[in-house]
């Protein structure tokens, strides 16, 4: 039994570090058919490592490393020490932070603002406390200075703290006097809609500026909306490209067993590159189901069970 779980291993070694393949190496046989047990994907070494594919997902983790759940399998981390994994499984450090003794620590001087380290008195995202943004300023001691030029440049509040009347949104021709439309542009403290989106269109008790060349809820027109899966081109209705207009649905005719290749052609199976595919896959002499062979051969390339 060691000799043929030995071969199990051998035969599932792999090297993808990409964590959606974390899967079993073998889905249950069918029940027709005798094959090997199921084994699970596991990164002994971390996700940068190659993996291995084992009966006991948590026998490979070396002494001093804890075994991590991911999707179907998982990978081993040092708690103590690994940033991504410091105290736990999935518990990142901020960036620049290091772990020590499964404690997440920030440089000296800095503080964990907002996924990050960041130092309170220069940041001018983060100026004396975290999220305090200084915007048309600079941080100085843990303090926003708003900048002298243009003059419109004032100190509104908030954050950010300084803010230029002539061209903000949110404070256009002095402090709190927000546009009132979506998508709008302030200029020389004047409410209007930009180039890219030069037309308002008022609906119920919401205004926007919309492009009506291209507004799927504003196609050609205020309030013409296209219907689900369209687009709009050049203010015109019409199917995304890479799918096709079927019984007045937009369909991927590459994908849709119900409507493959064509409109309306029903597959049995699943539906592939316009094509049905009915072949059955996973045993000997047959195409690979994935990466997976349902009895004792091998998938050679990806391709053929051998």
């Amino acid at each position: 039994m060691a000799r043929a779980d030995a071969g199990l291993e051998s035969r599932c070694r792999v090297s993808v570090v990409v964590v959606f393949a974390l899967a079993a190496c073998t889905p249950s046989a069918p029940s027709n058919t005798l094959g090997p047990p199921s084994c699970t994907v596991v990164y002994p070494n971390g996700l940068s490592s190659a993996a291995i594919c084992t009966t006991d997902p948590r026998s490979p983790c070396a002494t001093g490393s804890s075994f991590c759940a991911l999707g179907a399998g998982g990978y081993c981390a040092q708690l103590s020490t690994d940033v991504f994994n410091c105290g736990r499984c999935n518990g990142a450090c901020p960036q620049g932070a290091s772990c020590t003794d499964g404690t997440c620590s920030c440089p000296a001087g800095q503080v964990a603002c907002n996924g990050g380290c960041v130092d309170l008195s220069s940041d001018p995202d983060n100026c004396g406390e975290c999220g305090q943004a200084c915007g048309d300023g600079v941080c100085s001691k843990g303090v926003c200075e708003c900048n002298t030029t243009p003059s419109t440049v004032t100190r509104c509040g908030g954050s950010p703290a300084c803010v230029d009347t002539a061209s903000a949104p949110t404070d256009c021709g002095g402090c709190g006097k927000a546009c009132p439309m979506q998508d709008a542009a302030c200029n020389d403290g004047v409410c209007a809609c930009p180039e890219a989106k030069p037309v308002l269109c008022t609906l119920g008790n919401t205004s926007a500026c919309v492009d009506l060349d291209s507004d799927a809820q504003n196609c050609g027109a205020c309030g013409t909306a296209c219907p689900t899966n369209e687009v709009c081109t050049s203010g015109a209705c019409a199917c995304a490209p890479g799918t096709t207009l079927c019984g007045g649905s937009c369909l991927s005719l590459s994908s849709d067993p119900n409507n493959c290749g064509t409109c309306g052609n029903s597959c049995p199976g699943t539906c592939t590159g316009g094509t049905c595919d009915q072949q059955p896959c996973g045993l000997l002499g047959q195409p690979c189901c994935g990466l997976t062979c349902y009895d004792t051969s091998t998938c050679s390339n990806g391709v053929t069970c051998s």
